[in-house]
């Protein structure tokens, strides 16, 4: 009862120091444009995305004049190591591109909550359980960007804020849960973002109005990257939510093989407790369009006498078919629940995704 006491009182204070944090980033970040030349200014400005769109050659944006980049580069001081070697590292790393393709090619949230064109997916998924019988769950997911707004006000669809493995519905508050909202971004850069979101949620018992603020702040050491993000909103009829997202990550095998560490943190006013999910994902690439990964999750409750609420082991491939914009999934898995006696359970997930924009033209490395 004790820890339920600190996290309930304490989460809104957590959510409120990561955003401020990323505001002092960010005024951290205009004051070194004011004393930096203009090459880092430009690379600043950019999102992560664009830096994945401009190292594929499978994109339709408009190429680069290499040559007048390449005379600008030459006109550098080589004996400067300050910060335009540091961002020329930061970018010449490739946890970052890797990073934005691989969740791209994945399906996985995070690519389409920041990306920066107009994107759409629609998702079908077929799962069959052990014991549970068979769902259909479809999804559509959106990212719609405001025209004359310099790229800072976009529109979003999710059908389905659940997670995409059928996770309990009182660990991530999923329970027949669409919204739809706008998001303006304050900044969003590679190193940090801050958006503020207003919208509506629909559910089967009725429909809500939230706003909130979205915080992102990502870091590089080496060939590891470390990205911390924070969803915080209030709703009308639930008063306050905070869902955090902790994730550690690297290349192992260059252009072939990646790991991601995901820690989830997802605290409801409204419930007793607070939500934990560790994910470990190991990532392997088949062919230029087909790919394999391994996953392993575990979900938790701050109860003493249950902690754990399952457990779950899950190998997903993915592959294009035929266009790039097409995807089909399979992903057997064995799991184990505490609702269910911790009995030893498998399941299968078939799944078809299409995808509308320039996500379809990224490829997995």
């Amino acid at each position: 009862m004790v820890l339920h006491k600190l996290l309930r009182t304490n989460n809104i204070y957590l959510s409120t120091i990561i955003i401020l944090l990323s505001l002092l980033l960010y005024t951290g970040q205009l004051y070194a444009q004011t004393t930096e030349p203009k090459q880092i200014n430009d690379l600043d400005k950019k999102t992560d995305e664009e830096i994945v769109e401009e190292g594929n050659p499978d994109n339709d944006v408009e190429d680069v004049d290499d040559t007048e980049n390449d005379t600008q580069e030459s006109a550098l001081p080589e004996e400067d190591n300050g910060t335009i070697s540091r961002t020329h590292r930061f970018f010449s790393e490739s946890v970052l591109r890797a990073t934005n393709q691989l969740d791209n090619f994945w399906g996985d949230e995070r690519s389409i909550e920041e990306a920066n064109r107009s994107r759409v997916w629609v998702r079908f998924d077929f799962d069959i359980e052990q014991n549970q019988g068979f769902d259909f769950i479809p999804n559509i997911r959106a990212n719609i960007r405001i025209p004359n707004t310099k790229n800072r006000l976009r529109l979003f669809f999710n059908g389905d804020e659940g997670d995409d493995d059928e996770l309990e519905s009182d660990i991530r508050d999923n329970d027949e849960n669409g919204t739809l909202f706008f998001r303006y971004f304050l900044f969003n850069s590679p190193w940090q973002s801050l958006g503020a979101d207003t919208g509506i949620r629909i559910r089967s018992s009725g429909v809500a109005w939230f706003g909130g603020l979205r915080a992102r702040i990502y870091r590089t050491y080496g060939k590891w990257g470390v990205r911390l993000t924070d969803n915080f909103r209030w709703f009308t009829d639930r008063q306050f939510t905070n869902k955090t997202r902790f994730d550690v990550e690297r290349v192992i095998f260059k252009d072939r093989t990646f790991f991601r560490s995901s820690s989830f943190g997802n605290w409801f006013q409204r419930k007793k407790g607070y939500f934990i999910e560790q994910n470990f994902q190991l990532f392997h690439k088949l062919a230029e369009r087909t790919g394999i990964v391994l996953q392993w999750r575990t979900l938790g409750e701050t109860r003493i006498d249950d902690f754990f609420k399952e457990t779950r082991v899950r190998f997903r491939f993915r592959q294009n078919i035929r266009w790039r914009w097409l995807f089909g999934e399979i992903a057997p898995s064995i799991f184990w629940k505490e609702k269910q006696n911790w009995d030893t359970n498998v399941g299968i997930r078939f799944r078809l995704e299409v995808h509308f924009g320039n996500l379809s033209k990224l490829k997995f490395f």
